[in-house]
């Protein structure tokens, strides 16, 4: 019996594992067979994410940007419980140019119209996570109308390295070192499901989720996205 719950447990986490590529473009789902590297604005998905890769003007080892939708709760699939978002990062030892990190690069959320600085559709939909050049701020879902809370404000060196971050209900960890904020009691993070009964976060690479223009970023090189059941 363990061993069956073992492999199924494994089944279901080879069918949410994809790897982003921003320095070709190319997107990659483990569970299914190697995709091949992807044109300019290409869209995929699988049972729980959506990923659209396209451009990032002007910067050189890092030319794509991407936008993930992630439904820990799709209809007829598992329900996930966390996501671990792995991001690699440029370093100068490739290449001077655009080599370190800047602008934003990583920017994790629960809305789509998540834009940095704890900006969303709403109160319930500003909780988010974002790396913009090597720093890290956490804000809290919206305290009152235009109100929200900067958790955390935390310097990186991320020049020749990568963050993992951990992401769950009124839960987040990044590291290493690992540290971790969370707020079961006070309800200030991300939340699954939300007021309406939504499981959906998203991730943005090289860009902000909402797709500000004025908001985008040179150096995540590549992102894992891998989600577990428990």
């Amino acid at each position: 019996m363990k061993t069956t719950l073992l492999f199924l447990t494994l089944a279901t986490l080879a069918q949410a594992q994809v790897v982003i590529d921003l320095r070709n473009g190319s997107i990659h789902d483990l569970g299914t067979n190697p995709l091949p590297t992807r044109a300019t604005g290409t869209t995929y998905t699988n049972q729980y994410m959506k990923v659209t890769v396209a451009r990032n003007p002007g910067c050189a080892l890092t030319p794509f940007q991407a936008l993930v939708e992630v439904n820990l709760k799709p209809t007829g699939a598992p329900e996930m419980k966390r996501a671990f978002v792995d991001v690699d990062y440029t370093s100068p030892a490739v290449n001077t140019n655009n080599a370190v990190p800047s602008g934003w690069v990583t920017h994790i959320g629960d809305d789509v119209a998540n834009d940095g600085y704890g900006g969303g559709t709403d109160i319930q939909g500003a909780a988010e996570a974002h790396v913009t050049n090597q720093t890290l701020y956490v804000y809290s879902t919206g305290l009152a109308a235009g109100v929200v809370q900067n958790i955390l404000t935390q310097d990186m060196e991320l020049e020749k390295g990568s963050l993992r971050f951990e992401v769950a209900n009124q839960y987040l960890a990044w590291g290493q070192p690992r540290n971790i904020v969370d707020s079961f009691a006070a309800k200030k993070l991300y939340a699954f499901p939300d007021s309406k009964g939504d499981y959906k976060m998203y991730a943005a690479f090289n860009r902000v989720i909402s797709g500000r223009t004025d908001r985008v970023g040179c150096g995540a090189a590549r992102a894992i996205l891998q989600l577990e059941a428990q």
